[in-house]
Order: structure tokens, then C-alpha cells, then sequence
């Protein structure tokens, strides 16, 4: 199963399972039983082997879970969608007080993370425009990566043109009718995410996700 396709299930009112996990659009069941309404969620953290949900509930394990490169954004999508708090991985870190914010590069965004959004292999394109930090190409799709430093108009010119998107860096938006776009800003960085040669419908999920992996990765300044 793909990213867009679950997301499509959702949409239609049907839970999509993924063995004993349940994802609907009123919440999660898992365990064999226990559940958590969105509206009771504050918040979740994603980490390598499991779920965690703030407010008592057992962790979701991601062991033996089939399609858990698919459960595990339709989650985050989900949770965006209502306002849960998506906290990053403890492993993210951040660089020392007075050093300079830098990107990490390809580290960002990998063949196997935008491969297993997609739900089919993507290769990164060692040739790419100097302005472009990543370019991954598989199936007739491209994705693309940028990485700079914030300036006063990648505040405005998104507000007018995007719609806003919860649970990304700082603030998101998607930009354009089509939604292929999607601007983030995280911390002095801003990132843009493009993807370009799916249909209509498929674009902005897959972006979304993207960029919740890329924003998690971007190294920020802590204030000291």
C-alpha cells in the first residue's frame, strides 16, 4: 500500500489496517484493543521501534507491523490534520549555543526515506542545478530538495499564496493550485520540497511527508 492510497481511505471514512494497527480518521486501535480518539491526543512521538502517544496509552509497537513505512506517515498526517503535537526524535539534536544553524545536507532526506514514501525505489541524481541540495528520480516522478538560509519574504510571499500546513518545522505551506510545492521554515532555514510527476491528488501527501522527515533532520540553533 501507498502513502496517497491510505490517505484516500482515510478520507473515505474506512480505517486502514496494517495487521493489528488500525488508523481511521477518529483515531488509533492497536494491541489488540486499546485505542486513542485524535481528540484526546496531545501529543506523539514517532522513534525508531514505536509510538509513543502523551496521556497514558501503551506504546504503539512497530515490530512486525506490515507497512509500517506507510502506517507511521499516516499517523503524522493524520495527527497534523487535528492538531497533535508532533514531537521530534530525541536523536535529533541540536548544534551548540553561538554556532551557526547548517543544514545537513543529503543527510536531510535519503533514497531509502523518499523511496519508501513513494512505495517504489528512488535514485538521488548525483548532477543537479547548485541551487538544489537533493534530487531523487524513480517511476517518472522527481523530487526535489532545497536548503537556504530564511530571508523576511519566505514569510510572506507563502502566507499569500499557500495554504498553511500544522506540524511542519515552524510554519508550512503549500504552495499553488497545484500543490507540488511545499515551503517550511525551520528555525533560519527555509526548505522547499517539490514533487513533480504524480497525479494531482498524490502531491501534496507525499510532500507533506517529506518534509516532516527533512524538517526533523534540519539542525537548528539552540537559544543560549
Amino acid at each position: 500500500m501507498r502513502l496517497p492510497g491510505a490517505i484516500e481511505q482515510c478520507d473515505r471514512g474506512a480505517p486502514v489496517q496494517f495487521g493489528d494497527l488500525a488508523v481511521s480518521q477518529d483515531g488509533i486501535t492497536w494491541d489488540g484493543g486499546e485505542y486513542a480518539a485524535w481528540r484526546d491526543i496531545r501529543s506523539i512521538r514517532v522513534l525508531p521501534h514505536e509510538i509513543r502517544i502523551a496521556g497514558g496509552w501503551k506504546p504503539i509497537s512497530l515490530d512486525g507491523v506490515p507497512d509500517a513505512c506507510v502506517a507511521v506517515p499516516l499517523i503524522q498526517e493524520l495527527a497534523a490534520r487535528q492538531g497533535v503535537q508532533l514531537k521530534r526524535d530525541l536523536a535529533v539534536s541540536a548544534v551548540p549555543a553561538g554556532q551557526r544553524a547548517r543544514p545537513l545536507g543529503s543527510t536531510v532526506l535519503s533514497e531509502a526515506d523518499v523511496s519508501q514514501v513513494l512505495g517504489w525505489p528512488m535514485r538521488a541524481l548525483v548532477n543537479h542545478p547548485r541551487r538544489v541540495t537533493a534530487v531523487f528520480r524513480g517511476e517518472g516522478v522527481t523530487v526535489s530538495l532545497k536548503l537556504r538560509r530564511a530571508v523576511a519574504l519566505d514569510r510572506v510571499l507563502p502566507r499569500r499564496l499557500g495554504r498553511s500546513v500544522p506540524g511542519i518545522g515552524d510554519e508550512a505551506w503549500l504552495l499553488f493550485k497545484s500543490e507540488e510545492v511545499l515551503v517550511a521554515r525551520v528555525g533560519a532555514t527555509t526548505m522547499q520540497v517539490r514533487v513533480e510527476g504524480l497525479p494531482p491528488t498524490e502531491r501534496a501527501p507525499v510532500a507533506i511527508r517529506l518534509a516532516q522527515l527533512a524538517a526533523a533532520r534540519v539542525v537548528v540553533p539552540t537559544v543560549g
